[in-house]
């Protein structure tokens, strides 16, 4: 699955989406493939429901009417997170395949984030030892001044 999916139980949790909903695991399942291949959200059918009702020896359709279950429950919940998730006002519950995008379009504006603060905390980093450098060189002229 996800090595780092704390984000995404965080998420479904406060979409009052528990472990109790089979759509549970399925969405997770769901964000982890359209993360690995993006192009999977445009063929959702084929790339998931029917990936997924193989991999189970089940029916695709059962396996699309756990995710619906899953998307009311949270349009239901918490339709203002889905909104944030989407970055933009919804009117109406998302479709599946919209669902599972807007994760994946959130986590991958988290990962940006995170490497943007990385590059910038790089950056403060080698300023701040080019700080201590000059101060460290100044010293030392002070100091070879003073012995003079």
């Amino acid at each position: 699955m996800i090595n780092d999916d704390y984000w995404l139980d965080e998420i479904l949790r406060r979409l009052g989406i528990t472990e109790a909903y089979k759509g549970y695991d399925r969405v997770k399942m769901a964000v982890c493939l359209a993360l690995e291949d993006e192009k999977r959200l445009v063929t959702f059918r084929d790339s998931i429901y029917k990936y997924m009702a193989e991999e189970e020896n089940g029916n695709w359709k059962s396996v699309e009417k756990n995710f619906r279950t899953v998307v009311k429950r949270a349009w239901t919940i918490n339709p203002e997170l889905l909104q944030e998730l989407a970055g933009y006002r919804m009117y109406w519950a998302p479709t599946v395949s919209e669902f599972i995008s807007n994760l994946v379009s959130y986590r991958k504006k988290q990962i940006k984030k995170a490497a943007m603060q990385a590059e910038q905390n790089k950056k403060i980093e080698i300023k701040n030892e080019q700080s201590v450098q000059t101060v460290q060189k100044v010293g030392s002229l002070a100091a070879s001044g003073i012995q003079n």
